[in-house]
């Protein structure tokens, strides 16, 4: 008996030494708490779903924002999974504090093609202004109150331009953000080729049968382009399930064709709109050179912010999603 009450002193004793204080104690329960919360609302935040937009799917997931906190409206890059966004999202819900984000496929992309009750190989023309589109009728359908940053990324930057100008007002949109952006079709070229494509279009300009061919060729590039972005694609990943390659290449090419004469460099935004750009250090040279132009060219116009992930290679939400993550954030909260 004895034996017992003396290891009972010691367990009592031990217990007393490594328990922490009362104020040590608020911590370590208000630590947990906060890490109870925020696991709960990773896991019940997330709203996944399909929309029809005019005739056409359009999948999106979407954390909302708390009331009268900005919501991130993030437009897609040209072949990026909604799967690449897991960790950036992860990121995102570590570092908010009442912030929501919208991320949406676009209707040619294949995320947005599964599912369907009828898969077609051929996709219907789209535009950048369907695109834009696209995302009004998501904010509309989910009823999102507070500000809109949205935010271009790769691609995106191109139908973002299209969205901003209408939704001005609505969504009390004062930032635009550009991740690692698109400026024009070719960017990446060495330096000259672009300019001898506009060159060569510009002389064939009055002939109508030129002007036919050079269109023919771009048609048939941006194919080319598709084709080759699926087949390098399949080499690591699969495509969701009834999706097949030629639904994916034919979505690519109207994504391309519909940005076809798109350029950031020569894009307007209004005025009183803070323009911010977050770039890949280690980005391709051509694409990093038109990058510079098109901050260059908002410098005219606009208040314009740069951050420079200097350890990081274009597709920089899957590659850097924390530095992704904290430059968003950093542009959201700037009001």
């Amino acid at each position: 008996m004895r034996d017992i009450q003396m290891a009972f002193l010691i367990l009592l004793l031990n217990l007393m030494v490594l328990a922490p204080s009362g104020a040590q104690a608020t911590v370590v329960k208000g630590a947990l708490c906060r890490d109870l919360f925020r696991s709960e609302r990773v896991a019940s935040a997330l709203v996944k779903g399909h929309l029809e937009v005019s005739g056409r799917r359009v999948y999106f997931e979407y954390i909302p924002a708390q009331e009268g906190k900005p919501t991130a409206l993030l437009f897609n890059g040209l072949l990026v999974p909604m799967t690449e966004f897991i960790q950036f999202k992860k990121e995102f819900l570590a570092r908010a504090d009442g912030e929501g984000v919208l991320i949406f496929a676009y209707s040619s992309q294949f995320d947005s093609m599964a599912g369907a009750p009828a898969p077609r190989a051929k996709v219907e023309r789209a535009s950048l202004r369907d695109y834009a589109e696209q995302a009004e009728a998501l904010v509309r359908h989910l009823t999102i109150k507070g500000p809109i940053v949205p935010v271009g990324f790769s691609y995106g930057s191109a139908p973002v331009t299209e969205y901003v100008e209408p939704n001005r007002v609505r969504a009390q949109i004062r930032d635009v953000v550009f991740i690692a952006p698109l400026v024009f079709p070719g960017e990446a070229s060495p330096p000259g080729v672009a300019a001898a494509m506009q060159a060569t279009e510009a002389a064939l300009a009055w002939n109508p049968l030129g002007g036919m061919w050079m269109s023919q060729m771009r048609e048939q590039g941006a194919r080319t382009v598709a084709e080759n972005l699926v087949g390098n694609y399949m080499k690591t990943d699969v495509l969701p399930d009834g999706v097949a390659a030629a639904d994916v290449e034919s979505g690519l090419t109207e994504m391309i064709r519909a940005a076809d004469e798109f350029n950031l460099a020569e894009a307007e935004l209004p005025k009183d709109v803070t323009v911010h750009f977050i770039l890949a250090g280690q980005e391709d040279p051509g694409r990093r050179r038109s990058q510079d132009e098109a901050v260059a060219h908002f410098e005219k116009s606009n208040p314009v912010k740069v951050t420079v992930v200097e350890d990081s290679v274009h597709p920089l939400i899957g590659a850097k999603p924390k530095a992704a993550a904290d430059a968003i954030l950093k542009a959201m909260r700037r009001r």
